[in-house]
């Protein structure tokens, strides 16, 4: 059987739209383009096409071995695709199951499925009890938990334009047809990027299905004697160019990218990821949070359950404080959990002065500029 990848980039919300010039992010040193790239090659994927007819992508930003196309028609029209939207996430053994599922019943399409504790605003199976098969599709619009249609399927070429073009009406548009449509379930993490936030929960998904506990540290890092890394809790990745001076400790997870510096005495820890030729002073405390490159942390800052985008100068002294936040129907921070803890987001290309202490939830929209001392 022939079977191509399909990642779909959609366009961004106003959250997205605010936070930075461009909406392909690195975590863990990869887009997700390229993570799902080495996953869909795992399955034996001969192509793999990039669609955005509704985002400019610049084509730097897409990995050599994939093809950008802006519309449909220029697809292949045999085999089989594995479509994926690139604002959600699922790892490696949930494509496994959708894979094997799809390719043993030989339905027209097949929906990977999986359990939301506040499905609202997202597409719920209904399911015949006598058959178990899918009846119906819907925009769930209450607040309970249920099980949602990820947005990632594996369809037949003939159903391909139905699929993407119309998504859910395009789905119970096949059913009136009497098309073969199928679902399988995945019980583990997951998530969707809605936000800024929702970057937080996209590495802990990948710290947690796609990398094992371990060192893993690049041969032209390098380590003063003196740092402590731990991976008891998770993988530690110190990655090409990185300098970690001394008395530093990193508890993993952690992503520490290509060419950062992390200054004396820092503690980075809780699933945080650092992306490339950021600068970390010294005595800064960093926890689950995900910082994007290039950007300068002051020392003695403290930076917690947040996001700083790219290029972002973060002076000596700004605390970001954070809470967990109750479970809400307007606010759903990862599929399948709520009562995430929650900190600052910080967009591209913005300063913020020495001594700043950030409130839980406060959004600083990119290049903006905070003074010295001030509480938001």
């Amino acid at each position: 059987m022939s079977i191509r990848g399909l990642l779909i980039i959609r366009k961004p919300g106003p959250e997205l739209e605010n936070f930075a010039d461009s909406h392909i992010f690195r975590i863990c040193g990869k887009t997700l383009i390229e993570h799902y790239s080495s996953i869909l090659k795992k399955f034996d994927v001969r192509e793999i096409f990039v669609l955005s007819h509704e985002y400019n992508i610049d084509p730097s930003e897409i990995p050599e071995d994939v093809r950008l196309v802006d519309n449909l028609n220029i697809l292949p029209r045999d085999g089989t695709y594995i479509v994926v939207p690139c604002d959600v996430y699922v790892p490696t053994d949930a494509i496994r199951i959708l894979v094997s599922y799809h390719t043993s019943i030989g339905a027209d399409l097949t929906l990977l499925a999986a359990p939301c504790e506040n499905a609202m605003n997202m597409p719920v199976l209904e399911v015949d009890t006598s058959t178990g098969k899918i009846s119906d599709i819907a925009i769930l619009q209450e607040s309970r938990p249920d099980i949602v249609w990820t947005g990632v399927t594996m369809c037949e070429a003939h159903v391909l334009d139905v699929l993407v073009q119309e998504g859910v009406e395009g789905i119970r548009k096949l059913l009136r047809q009497g098309a073969k449509l199928d679902k399988t379930h995945w019980s583990g993490s997951w998530c969707r990027i809605e936000s800024p936030w929702d970057l937080v929960s996209l590495a802990k998904a990948i710290f947690t299905s796609e990398i094992e506990a371990g060192l893993y540290i690049h041969p032209r890092a390098k380590i003063s004697t003196r740092a402590l890394l731990e991976p008891k809790e998770g993988p530690v990745i110190i990655d090409e160019g990185a300098v970690i001076d001394h008395d530093v400790i990193i508890r993993g997870p952690v992503y520490i990218g290509k060419r950062v510096y992390v200054g004396n005495n820092a503690l980075i820890r809780n699933s945080t990821v650092i992306e490339h030729e950021t600068i970390v002073g010294s005595n800064v405390d960093i926890t689950e949070s995900v910082i994007l490159e290039r950007c300068t942390i002051g020392r003695n800052a403290y930076i917690s359950c947040s996001v700083i985008g790219p290029e972002v100068v973060i002076e000596p002294g700004v605390v970001t404080r954070s809470f967990r936040i109750s479970p809400s129907p307007e606010r759903r921070h990862v599929r399948g959990r709520v009562g995430e803890k929650m900190g600052a987001v910080i967009g591209q290309g913005s300063r913020i002065g020495a001594y700043t202490v950030l409130s839980p939830g406060t959004f600083v929209k990119k290049h903006s500029i905070v003074e010295p001392l001030t509480k938001l």
